[in-house]
């Protein structure tokens, strides 16, 4: 007859707190949900930064548009430009947390400000 070890046992628990953690964060998804929808189609824009900013011009801009949400995450198209003029673009990013921090914009200045970044490419096939 095989005894268990301690090693068996920590092993043994930690699958069933790691059921239980599984089980836990679909009930907070659930909760969530709804709040989460009635994002879907909305427009934000959120203050980034690298790691030490020092002024004001340390910051920019990066704004979002909730394309969708399923299976407790956002599914966002965001664009931004730091400052070090390097343009990020996802067409998808997906968050996996709710969108703290971010302001409620119009349509309009999400696709203003999208319009102006592609202005910057006068030259481009798009």
């Amino acid at each position: 007859m095989h005894k268990k070890t301690i090693e068996d046992k920590i092993k043994e628990v930690q699958a069933k707190v790691n059921k239980l953690n599984g089980e836990l964060n679909k009930l907070h998804d659930a909760k969530q949900e709804p709040e989460c929808k009635s994002l879907i189609g909305k427009y934000f824009k959120y203050r980034s930064c690298f790691s030490c900013p020092e002024k004001e011009s340390d910051y920019w801009w990066v704004y979002s548009w909730v394309k969708d949400y399923k299976d407790g995450k956002f599914y966002v198209m965001e664009f931004g430009k730091n400052s070090s003029n390097e343009i990020s673009f996802s067409a998808e990013k997906r968050y996996w947390f709710k969108l703290d921090g971010h302001i409620s914009i119009s349509k309009n200045e999400f696709w203003s400000e999208y319009a102006s970044l592609l202005l910057e490419f006068p030259d481009a096939k798009i």
